[in-house]
């Protein structure tokens, strides 16, 4: 241990296992006050426990932002640093500690040695850490800049709001197979559609702002689905496909592109009004609450079934689904009726908001149009045609 730079590294490793250099320099002066380690020894020690506790400070950045990891980084060096300029001068710093410490000569040699040392430590590792803290205020900038050249600023990968579950790029060579892959993600996507419709008459009953800008970021999820499912259409084009293959192709890349034309509608028209209606703060009337309720459901109930009957090729609920024109246009029409004798009881100050409820009824209209465009996408064209 008369050999400094031994006692340092001894300090230092000690330290790094116990994880407190506190507890080391507790057992130097112990040592010390027993007469088992001179004054430069321990100090060399003292030094050594402050490197160790290097170990804790990087342990505690694993996993941490890049401005944790650097600030670790500084406390690396700062008592790396230190103890490289101190190497050479430490019975200069041990000259420093008995200039600041009491002295007892009316004390035999060893009991002095006991008195006097563990005091001289400990106020040599006080000496330690102010002196460098002092140099290195005057390297600031400059320690700064080193550690940002050694842990420089992390690229955070790209944050995926979702991934397709069924575009198997396997089964390209297989048209058929990658077709029918598409109609399961068609369902995938249109489960975040009707998810985004589900959670507009809530928002509106709780008038929810918050629940309003989540159906918002629902619809980044539609698109990316969108995006995915027209690349991989993308590649289906470039195999050799039969006429009925390609007609289904056409199919689905149209239903495809109906789906996220409801998720725009429900993202970019219906939320905005809704959120006008929550902070305008009208609250419309419970007989109109219950009948655009019942549009809403029957909107929702006829993309549901069209989603469904695109994901099962099923051309029998397809046709339910146009099946239900004559009963949207009766309940459309009974809210206008409804709607025309608000306005004519209205005041200057209510016309607006009738007009904003109009506006909502005629989104939801439109979402059972792309409901019924979904299914006729599922039927064979002459039957569709039939349909108009």
């Amino acid at each position: 241990m008369e050999r400094p730079l031994f006692g340092i590294l001894a300090a230092a490793a000690f330290t790094a296992l116990v994880q407190s250099s506190s507890a080391t320099t507790g057992i130097i002066v112990v040592m010390a006050a027993q007469g088992f380690v001179t004054l430069p020894a321990g100090i060399a020690m003292a030094i050594g426990a402050n490197i160790g506790t290097c170990v804790t400070a990087m342990l505690s950045s694993i996993g941490k932002p890049t401005e944790a990891v650097r600030a670790a980084a500084v406390h690396v060096v700062f008592n790396v640093a230190g103890a490289l300029i101190w190497l050479g001068f430490i019975d200069q710093l041990a000259n420093i500690a008995a200039w600041m410490s009491p002295a007892y000569p009316e004390l035999d040699a060893a009991a002095r040695l006991a008195a006097e040392t563990p005091r001289q430590i400990a106020n040599a590792n006080t000496a330690f850490n102010v002196i460098n803290t002092v140099i290195f205020l005057g390297f600031a900038t400059a320690v700064a800049g080193l550690v940002r050249r050694l842990v420089p600023e992390r690229v955070e990968p790209p944050t995926v709001l979702v991934e397709s579950k069924y575009l198997d790029a396997q089964l390209l060579t297989t048209p058929a197979l990658a077709l029918n892959n598409v109609r399961l993600e068609l369902g995938h996507m249109g489960g975040y559609v009707m998810e985004m419709i589900g959670g507009l008459g809530p928002a509106l009953t709780s008038r929810d702002t918050k629940a309003l800008q989540a159906i918002v970021r629902m619809d980044d999820k539609v698109d990316v689905l969108q995006q995915r499912i027209l690349e991989y259409l993308g590649k289906i084009r470039g195999q050799a496909m039969s006429d009925k293959e390609t007609e289904l192709f056409q199919q689905l890349m149209n239903a495809t592109v109906y789906l996220e034309n409801a998720g725009d509608i429900v993202e970019s028209e219906l939320v905005p009004l809704l959120r006008r209606m929550v902070e305008s703060g009208r609250r419309p009337s419970s007989t109109l609450i219950e009948m655009l309720g019942v549009l809403s459901e029957a909107a929702a109930t006829a993309l549901g079934h069209a989603i469904e009957a695109v994901t099962r090729a099923d051309e029998r609920l397809a046709q339910d689904v146009i099946a239900m024109k004559a009963s949207q246009r009766q309940l459309v029409d009974q809210i206008y009726q409804h709607q025309a004798q608000q306005l004519e009881q209205a005041g200057a100050d209510e016309i607006a908001g009738v007009r904003m409820e109009m506006e909502i009824l005629e989104r939801l209209r439109r979402l059972y149009s792309l409901a019924r465009r979904i299914a006729k996408e599922v039927l064979p064209p002459e039957v569709a045609l039939k349909s108009e």
